[in-house]
């Protein structure tokens, strides 16, 4: 579990990074896109308003076209931004559709159970419940039994838990998916209105340019002078503006894309930190489980035990009968009420003993064979 946790983390780190990317290249994009905008657009002004105060009163119908195809030219050059933008945010918007689908499936009864059997049918999964039967038939044989209905419940019990964190590490991948869909389409959606108000600020000063154009050609002969004077200053008066609305639409744009790059970063790091955390969590409940698991089978530590009364000798080791302490009761493995201390078969047979945690734990079918040893051969102790 520790190292699906760091997997976890790293995935939420690594899209986080790439989101981050991914906005910082659609501020560009859009930053790049209002400045050519803006310039084609005052350009086309200026060569109107210079026209315009040369030959005021003349057919203008060809300046009419060059300004209507240089907005068109400025549409178009938007629509392309917004599909670049578009194409760099949709894988992340699907794979989060994909995880949504999944975890609302798994919400209900019947779709928890499905995934569970699904994880529980896997090839690798069948090998760790044979790996926990197996554990339960060991203990079993050390005290000469056959296996019981206790040790399988145990076995059965462990499968079912670990098959659930399973699911739950799936669901927390599919749940930080599912946040990085939302983060890009949130990114996608301010690029969506800035694409439809710098579309309508083209088509609409289009118009107005194209309207004065219109006007300035019905103007009469003997306003020439003035209207002259009036189409170059509203030329440049124009041109200015326009890259001024490009300037300030640039920084926008720039300033909304190191926002959203920052924002993809936090949440990159902040889910990398909480699968990192979770993982720590999991790790310690497993080994929890473990220890409760195999001491319930397998344990001797006098510290699980209470009322341990002496009731004869096994070759050089003391045999004793106990209580095991409320907190023990009614476990798997907890019918065994008699056997040897760990701490004294530590003592004359140290390896025979190890440590579950900081728990001690007694290796029966070892010990066995050695004390069978020593009845046969009569060493004394």
């Amino acid at each position: 579990m520790g190292g699906s946790g760091g997997g976890q983390a790293r995935a939420n780190q690594e899209a986080g990074e790439q989101q981050a990317n991914a906005a910082q290249n659609v501020g560009r994009l859009q930053s790049d896109t209002a400045l050519t905008t803006s310039e084609m657009r005052a350009r086309a002004i200026e060569q109107a308003g210079l026209i315009g105060s040369q030959n005021s009163g003349i057919n203008l119908s060809g300046v009419i076209e060059d300004r209507q195809v240089a907005g068109d030219e400025a549409l178009q050059f938007q629509r392309d931004a917004f599909d670049q933008a578009t194409e760099l945010l949709d894988p992340f918007t699907k794979v989060g559709d994909q995880s949504l689908q999944a975890l609302e499936e798994g919400a209900t009864t019947e779709g928890f159970a499905k995934r569970l059997t699904d994880i529980m049918d896997g090839a690798a999964f069948q090998g760790l419940r044979d790996e926990r039967l197996r554990a339960s038939d060991s203990a079993a044989s050390a005290r000469g039994l056959n296996r019981s209905g206790s040790a399988i419940q145990a076995a059965s019990d462990i499968s079912t838990s670990t098959a659930m964190g399973l699911d739950s590490e799936l669901m927390r991948r599919q749940l930080s998916n599912v946040n990085i869909d939302l983060q890009a389409s949130n990114q996608l959606a301010r690029f969506s209105k800035g694409f439809a108000d710098s579309s309508g600020q083209i088509t609409l000063g289009t118009a107005n340019d194209i309207g004065g154009l219109r006007a300035r050609q019905a103007a009469s002969a003997a306003a020439a002078g003035a209207a002259n004077n009036s189409a170059r200053a509203r030329s440049i008066i124009g041109a200015a503006n326009a890259r001024a609305d490009g300037l300030d639409s640039s920084a926008f744009f720039l300033g909304s894309g190191e926002m959203g790059a920052a924002q993809a970063r936090s949440m990159g790091l902040t889910g990398a930190e909480q699968a990192r955390a979770d993982a720590r969590q999991a790790r310690n409940n497993n080994i929890q489980a473990g220890v409760t698991a195999v001491a319930m089978v397998f344990a001797s530590d006098e510290r699980l035990k209470e009322n341990m009364h002496k009731i004869g000798k096994i070759a050089n080791l003391t045999w004793y009968e106990w209580d095991w302490k409320e907190e023990y009761r009614g476990m798997a493995g907890c019918e065994m009420m008699t056997g040897f201390g760990a701490s004294e078969v530590q003592a004359k047979y140290p390896d025979c003993v190890q440590f579950v945690g900081d728990i001690k734990v007694i290796n029966y079918p070892r010990l066995h064979d050695q004390l069978q040893n020593k009845l046969q051969t009569g060493v004394a102790a």
